[in-house]
């Protein structure tokens, strides 16, 4: 009876070493964001395992988001992860919301892409007054800014407190004046 227990207790705790960590989805933008995904780094998405491509990424990166990890290509698709996970601009920080949640795709799977026009709909810009497509991020810095073509939205780089409801009513109040 103890063998059986000690035993158990053994196989539910490597088990338990081998599933996706919740808390690595708060490191990512929209990490838990995917329906029917536990553990989006790995090849098995509902119990974890064996890291697939993206995981293999995110680990080589220190388990966090930063500009390597986000302007690559884990799956080779020709997006990049920020792309995919809803920070085309590279801008997310740990804790704050993500430019789009709405058409995010599995930075793991190649057949798994943002619509086109989801990313036609950011610019991000530089401090230079430079901008370019979200598909075009280029050497952006913690600076970049992040804003849709046709609302102007407060600037993400100022990680000002806003709440979302400001954001929301600035938007309908200027689409309404312009």
């Amino acid at each position: 009876m103890r063998t059986a227990a000690l035993t158990s207790s053994l196989a539910l705790l490597a088990a338990s070493g081998v599933h996706g960590k919740k808390e690595f989805a708060s490191n990512i933008p929209n990490g838990a964001s995917f329906e029917d995904v536990e553990a989006l780094g790995h090849v098995n998405s509902s119990s974890g395992g064996k890291l697939n491509v993206f995981g293999d990424a995110f680990k080589h990166a220190g388990l966090i988001w930063n500009q390597e990890l986000c302007r690559g290509d884990a799956d080779g698709d020709g997006q990049t992860n920020g792309e995919e996970l809803g920070d085309p601009c590279c801008v997310w920080k740990k804790g704050d919301y993500t430019t789009f949640v709405k058409g995010i795709s599995n930075p793991a799977d190649a057949n798994s892409k943002v619509d086109q026009e989801i990313l036609y709909q950011w610019v991000c810009g530089y401090p230079s007054g430079n901008g370019s497509h979200a598909s075009e991020v280029g050497e952006a810095d913690d600076e970049t800014l992040a804003s849709p073509k046709s609302t102007p939205v407060p600037s993400l780089a100022s990680r000002s407190l806003v709440s979302p409801v400001a954001i929301v009513l600035f938007a309908v109040i200027a689409s309404v004046y312009v």
